[in-house]
């Protein structure tokens, strides 16, 4: 059996374009979707990033309101530390003057370490080993030093550094202590 068709030939729509516009508006949707997350997520941190430099400026001024309210000069500072240590050991004047005094001519005292109690840590300049040999004769014939001995010797340029360790007499120290 044959079978035969006489109504007209239904016409096909061609279904591509349709399909293509149909891409294209979920393309372009898709599009301002994205751009508009985008903005906001840029918008969100450009807020944050506002909020951290207002935090960070209130910080500063905070920090310095504070270092300005706690500003204290070093000669205030340098002051406040004599006169307690002067309260806490008070031969450390007198001890540190005899020391000073026993500087012979050519030597520069250029760092004192009160080290301990009893024990300083000098370093002077000299022109020759002979003139820090001459400061530490001196300074055994100190009535409060115990013993003193050279550390450390480093030539520098034209000038020699060097460091010595001198321990100090706690009774002698004591009695310079009341003294004052």
């Amino acid at each position: 059996m044959i079978e035969i068709n006489l109504l007209p030939e239904k016409y096909k729509r061609d279904m591509t374009i349709v399909f293509i516009l149909f891409l294209l508006a979920v393309y372009v949707l898709f599009i301002f979707w994205f751009t508009s997350f985008q903005q906001k997520l840029v918008e969100a941190k450009v807020t944050d990033f506002e909020i951290q430099i207002q935090q960070t400026k209130i910080e500063v001024e905070m920090l310095s309101a504070e270092l300005s309210s706690s500003h204290v000069s070093a000669e205030e500072k340098w002051a406040t530390a004599v006169g307690r240590l002067e309260q806490e050991i008070p031969y450390i004047p007198s001890a540190l003057q005899e020391i000073v005094k026993q500087l012979p001519r050519d030597v520069t005292l250029t760092n004192l370490t009160w080290n301990t109690a009893d024990s300083v840590i000098l370093t002077i300049e000299v022109a020759t080993m002979e003139e820090a040999a001459s400061f530490l004769h001196h300074l055994l014939e100190v009535s409060f030093v115990e013993s003193a001995w050279l550390t450390q010797m480093d030539e520098q340029e034209e000038v020699l550094s060097a460091q010595l360790f001198i321990e100090l007499q706690s009774s002698s120290l004591e009695k310079i202590g009341e003294g004052s």
